[in-house]
């Protein structure tokens, strides 16, 4: 199974990545703040191969997103975008590694509780 914790580290930091974009106003901003992101991708990816050594459809998904071009109007609005994508596929990375807990099974009738119910029923 894998550490969650430092999954869950990955996606924490993403929040700050974003507000920093988001008052960002100049386009030397953009620079570092790009660099910055390569650099949070780059140790995200290690986390990943770390605890998921074999293929999973949901880092998959992350890694494809990724690779895609930046898109929208703008330097700042495709930062944006990419960074909301990975927020999303990190989320849903999480849950698919938490443990599955099943709900509790009804307790069974007892037999004479099914066969009286049937004869009331059926007018046997």
């Amino acid at each position: 199974m894998a550490n969650l914790s430092k999954i869950q580290n990955r996606f924490d930091q993403l929040s700050s990545l974003i507000h920093e974009v988001e008052a960002s106003q100049e386009v030397a901003d953009f620079e570092l703040l790009k660099h910055a992101l390569l650099i949070w991708k780059s140790e995200t990816d290690a986390v990943l191969d770390q605890e998921f050594p074999n293929y999973t459809p949901e880092v998959d998904d992350f890694r494809r997103r990724w690779n895609r071009p930046m898109a929208g109007n703008s330097t700042k609005n495709g930062i944006l975008k990419k960074l909301r994508n990975d927020r999303t596929d990190l989320r849903l990375i999480l849950p698919s590694e938490q443990p599955v807990v099943k709900p509790a099974t009804k307790q069974e009738l007892p037999e004479y509780a099914i066969t009286d119910y049937a004869r009331a029923l059926f007018n046997i």
